[in-house]
């Protein structure tokens, strides 16, 4: 959203009432979220503040009464599938319309250099909602073979401004459908269209972009560190104890046979395995909405409390993202580049593969982010439970240089070669005046630019006047 409170966002989630105001009151009318005449609805799993997440039940429920992938989207509502990054490891859910990792996912320039894995533009959105016939009257589910990119792409698509009501996960997944339902006893009555009608909806239709979801780099040294040293934020690493200790292996975003600069744990954050959200059991499908609150308190979290997560790519930790979203209804962020691009931003001796000028100095030094890294052991509680720590505990980060890690499958002993290059834009280095500087959020003012700029050829998209945000 627009910096209403001048680069503070996570004030926009303080309390959850204050939100609402903001989107709902503050920002004008989103036609997304007035469905014409067809309502689909489901209720939530116990214990859990809202509907996000459904059984595979519901959704074949939902396939018995002619709604996935409908031809009549105005009268009865319309359900797409959407089935992203997976790999065959399990049968598709039938009319599942198949979605791969690389189309909504980009590298994208943003704080001083290109990353890779980072949020979709508004054209690559547009072209993955169209081909799959999304459209002002569609309800959403997302699955997946594996369950954090299900996650994921809800993530994105809260962020382009789909409302939270219209979004849907498959608990469990590709995985979970096939032990469950995939039974030709229970698909008897099942009504699918194979393949949706393709629609001409754009993200610009939603007349609002949910920047106030993401963190940027430059928001996370600036707004994120500040307020985890005042204890009024918690940050999770959902790469879990060993990353946080200095004792995992990050590799970069855009060529995976090349590692970041250091490893480690911001100060003041705490691990939390996006993994342990998972029943041991069945380890695609949620665990109980109690149990999972009881990670989230041992780690420092508080309801209500502004938290902001991250992982290697922004990708595994939305399973954190969508506990709180959806879940338990708590404000939450996700960092977009995650350790991939906060593990590159170093300033140390060259000797480490560093590439930002340790000549910086002032505003334009802020952008070293080994000075707001720390490793070693986690604090644990008596009962084990990682939890969040004091400030002054843990030592510097641990430089990858010298440490043995695979390399092509050969265990080998880094040196400078191994270490991923920063690629950074001298423009937008020396351009801006440091993390603080709105014009180091380049992509989120790209989105927003997309999504009040019309169509080329056409009109406007819907509440154009008010898209980013509008307040």
């Amino acid at each position: 959203m627009n910096r209403m409170f001048h680069w503070r966002k996570f004030s926009l989630l303080a309390g959850l009432a204050l939100t609402a105001t903001l989107i709902l009151g503050g920002c004008g009318t989103d036609s997304y979220e007035e469905p014409k005449s067809g309502v689909i609805s489901n209720a939530a799993l116990p214990d859990h503040a809202t509907n996000a997440l459904i059984e595979p039940e519901t959704l074949l429920e939902w396939m018995e009464a002619g709604l996935v992938n409908s031809t009549d989207s105005f009268q009865t509502g319309n359900v797409v599938i959407l089935d992203y990054g997976s790999s065959n490891t399990y049968l598709p859910v039938p009319g599942a319309g198949r979605v791969a990792t690389a189309e909504l996912a980009a590298t994208r320039l943003e704080g001083i250099a290109e990353t890779g894995t980072m949020v979709p533009t508004g054209a690559m959105m547009d072209s993955v909602i169209q081909r799959l016939g999304i459209d002002d009257n569609t309800t959403i589910v997302f699955t997946s073979d594996t369950p954090f990119y299900a996650t994921r792409a809800y993530y994105i698509f809260r962020y382009w401004g789909f409302p939270k009501e219209k979004l849907k996960v498959l608990n469990g997944g590709n995985k979970i459908w096939n032990d469950v339902i995939n039974d030709p006893a229970l698909m008897t009555n099942v009504k699918v269209n194979p393949t949706p009608a393709t629609s001409n909806y754009s993200v610009r239709d939603n007349g609002i972009l949910r920047d106030d979801l993401r963190m940027s780099i430059g928001e996370m040294i600036t707004e994120v560190v500040p307020a985890l040293e005042q204890g009024t934020m918690s940050h999770l690493d959902a790469l879990g104890p060993a990353h946080a200790e200095g004792t995992g292996s990050t590799t970069d975003l855009i060529d995976p046979t090349k590692y970041v600069v250091f490893e480690g744990r911001i100060k003041g954050s705490a691990p939390l395995n996006q993994g342990d959200l998972y029943a041991a059991s069945t380890p695609s499908r949620f665990k109980p909405a109690a149990d999972i609150r009881v990670l989230f308190e041992k780690a420092g979290w508080q309801m209500g409390q502004p938290t902001t997560v991250a992982c290697r790519a922004g990708v595994s930790c939305t399973t954190l993202f969508f506990a709180l979203d959806a879940i338990l209804n708590s404000p939450v962020y996700s960092y977009d580049g995650s350790w991939g691009q906060w593990g590159l931003y170093s300033n140390s001796v060259d000797t480490n593969g560093s590439k930002i000028p340790s000549t910086l100095t002032e505003k334009l030094a802020l952008w070293a982010t080994d000075q707001y890294t720390i490793s070693g052991t986690v604090a644990r509680d008596a009962d084990g439970y990682v939890v969040k720590e004091n400030l002054q505990l843990g030592n510097l980060p641990v430089y990858n240089v010298g440490r043995t890690l695979p390399v092509s499958g050969v265990s080998t002993t880094l040196t400078k070669i191994h270490i991923a290059p920063l690629r950074i834009d001298t423009t937008a280095l020396y351009g801006t005046e440091g993390p603080a500087d709105p014009r180091a959020n380049q992509i989120e003012n790209a989105d927003r630019k997309y999504m009040t700029a019309p169509p080329a050829g056409g009109a406007p998209g819907a509440n154009t006047g008010s898209a980013g945000g509008g307040c």
